[in-house]
């Protein structure tokens, strides 16, 4: 790394060294990046990757990010034709990604609010409004600092446009720093995720210019952000460089593009919202871009409980009895054309109209939020209200989000406390289905743990800010009617709702899991088809909806019987997997030595000697213990997979 670093200082682009995590190795970074040998040669660059800071050369940088759902590149296509240049005019380095850096002559501030659209952000800035860096991904840089081609004048321009939704910027709408606008500012801050350091400067700026616009001081902004460090970043950026923080929180309130206060809460408001305070905690939800009353911002504390206080706790609510819980993870999962979304959605229905019970069990009112990202929510919406129903503005449909994107996630919040406020009477939702899980998790790795983990981090995060349930609809994987990827998620679940269909227009529903209760009831559930009412291309529009739901009577059992059905379950489990494993084994036997084996001659073999048996789970069981090791310490095939030389993992991979 230090010839590469070498290699662009000579070029004219000050260097320092970050750790492999990404994270400045040394501290003032914005000070200390230079283009001198001896300094950079001092450094210790093992195990550390190049930055450069294009702001210090009078540069700055385009990042087009197209990962975690976004278009950068769509982003960039407008701005070629709003500004008339060609984006392969620049020089550019790939990002690992699949993005791109242009590098271009000019000075432009930090990008705020999506300035340029969505994926594309800038690093550059040395004109106080924050400085950013980039990371040397070549050996060589795409060009010298001093020939970079300079950006178009009008480019240019958009950093210093002020967005003209307030024309005043100075005089404050209300009255700065009034209490109930400093609670909602506070529960606006405690639910705030920390930046990376990359982001600190930017996300410090938008979380400033928030504070300002709900009303508080920029004193009692800098009180606020001091008092909650990890806010301004990893290290915290108002500890790690003071200096910069204090300008950063400056220019975002001198700089800031709405009238102070644009978004605090009001005389009226505020009266209102007394009208449901109770100074024990209890309220009925305040609301606000922060979301959540003092009840949820209680809720979200961690806070230790003394067993004279606990033991007396009511257990948890039900919000379908026996069904689903008030303040829980669930999830509804089943293949693909079980009519699970149809549940879903059915469920929903009832808990937003009012309907007294859904198969025979009591509901629980309230407001719920449809996060749909396969779409058709209106048809089948419709259908709904064929029967007689009437779905009123408690149920909301939210356009499909990434579960791993901030942003969207801060957005999310943001319009749900708006119809708190403005639409559900300052009550809260007890319900926000996410359809599909897949679809709010586009580019992560649903077998990673790591992955799913941020993804349920993101579920509890609704949970906890709004006491509800988030319910998970999901695949099961082909051939199987387990949960499909990670068990982080699975794990994390309260609920687990299995469906099956069992004949055309016919499903069924088991719970499966329940933490808080019992499990084993079935529901039969029938669909018909329906006309919605409307027309598409002069055809009646249809969708089928639930006409009927049967709760089956299960036969009672007592622990020991159900222990011998889980022992049979298991034994016949290990019989049929034994007799897989002897025969991966045998075949890779017969390869030594190295035992290199195909893929396809695994799966062939184990199809031969388990006859009726299912390819698709043959094929998903040899992909588990050849191609990922998955396999235990006592498995029979074991002492082979640890044999398998690395060519074999390659022809299964290709093969794959």
């Amino acid at each position: 790394m230090l010839d590469r670093a070498l290699a662009w200082a000579r070029q004219g682009w000050p260097v320092f060294p970050c750790s492999s995590t990404g994270h400045p190795a040394i501290k003032e970074w914005q000070k200390k990046a230079t283009t001198d040998e001896a300094t950079i040669r001092a450094w210790d660059w093992e195990d550390k990757r190049v930055a450069a800071v294009p702001g210090l050369a009078g540069c700055f940088v385009i990042d087009v990010d197209v990962k975690n759902g976004k278009d950068g590149e769509a982003s960039l296509a407008k701005l070629e034709a709003e500004h008339g240049f060609e984006a392969w005019e620049f020089p550019q380095q790939e990002t690992p990604s699949g993005g791109r850096h242009l590098f271009l002559a000019g000075q432009f501030r930090t990008t705020v609010q999506r300035a340029l659209g969505e994926g594309i952000d800038t690093r550059g800035g040395a004109d106080g409004s924050g400085l950013g860096f980039v990371f040397a991904y070549e050996d060589t840089p795409c060009c010298a600092a001093h020939d970079c081609p300079a950006a178009p004048a009008s480019l240019l321009a958009v950093s210093e446009k002020a967005n003209p939704i307030s024309e005043d910027r100075e005089t404050p709408r209300v009255e700065l720093d009034q209490p109930a606008n400093v609670e909602r500012a506070l529960s606006y801050v405690r639910n705030l995720p920390s930046p990376d350091e990359g982001e600190r400067n930017m996300k410090v700026f938008k979380t400033a210019c928030t504070l300002k616009d709900l009303g508080l001081s920029l004193s009692k902004i800098f009180e606020v952000l001091e008092d909650h460090p990890s806010v301004t970043g990893t290290p915290p950026l108002c500890e790690e460089n003071e200096e910069e923080f204090n300008a950063t929180v400056r220019s975002a309130y001198k700089n800031g593009q709405r009238q102070p206060g644009i978004d605090a809460i009001d005389e009226e408001a505020r009266n209102r919202v007394a009208e449901g305070y109770d100074a024990g905690g209890g309220n009925s939800g305040a609301g606000g871009v922060a979301g959540g009353g003092p009840d949820n911002r209680a809720a979200g504390r961690r806070r230790l409980g003394l067993w004279s206080e606990r033991k007396n706790r009511p257990p948890p609510e039900w919000l379908v009895r026996g069904l689903l819980t008030k303040s829980s993870l669930a999830g509804l999962y089943g293949p693909g054309g079980s009519y699970k979304s149809f549940i879903a959605l059915d469920l929903a229905a009832a808990i937003a109209t009012g309907q007294a019970q859904w198969g025979g069990r009591n509901v629980t009112h309230g407001p719920v939020v449809f996060i749909s990202g396969e779409g058709s929510v209106e048809p089948r919406a419709l259908a709904i209200e064929t029967r007689g129903i009437q779905i009123t503005d408690n149920f909301a449909i939210l356009d499909g989000i990434n579960l791993d994107d901030t942003d969207q996630l801060a957005e999310a919040v943001e319009d749900i406390n708006t119809a708190i406020e403005q639409n559900w009477g300052h009550q809260e939702p007890v319900l926000i289905v996410v359809d599909t899980l897949a679809r709010a998790a586009p580019g992560q790795d649903e077998n990673s743990a790591k992955d799913m983990g941020r993804v349920v981090a993101s579920c509890d995060g609704f949970r906890k800010l709004y006491g509800c349930c988030v319910l998970l609809v999901h695949h099961t994987p082909k051939g199987g009617h387990d949960w499909r990827g990670s068990t982080a998620v699975w794990n994390a679940l309260d609920t687990g709702l299995a469906v099956k269909r069992t004949g055309l227009n016919h499903a069924s529903l088991k719970v499966e899991r329940q933490k808080d209760g019992a499990i084993g009831q079935v529901w039969k559930i029938a669909l018909e088809k329906v006309e919605t009412g409307r027309e598409r291309d002069d055809e009646k529009e249809s969708s089928l909806v639930i006409s009927a739901i049967e709760a089956v009577a299960q036969e009672e059992r007592n622990g020991e019987d159900a222990e011998k059905i889980a022992a049979a379950a298991r034994a016949r489990s290990m019989t049929v997997n034994d007799h897989r494993a002897q025969c991966a084994a045998r075949i890779l036997g017969e390869t030594a030595p190295g035992y290199e084996v195909s893929y396809g001659a695994l799966v062939a073999q184990i199809m031969v000697e388990n006859q009726g048996a299912s390819r698709e789970a043959v094929s998903e069981w040899v992909r588990g213990v050849v191609k990922k090791g998955e396999v235990q310490g006592e498995h029979p095939l074991a002492k082979f997979v640890s044999n398998i030389k690395p060519l074999a993992f390659q022809r299964v991979s290709e093969e794959t």
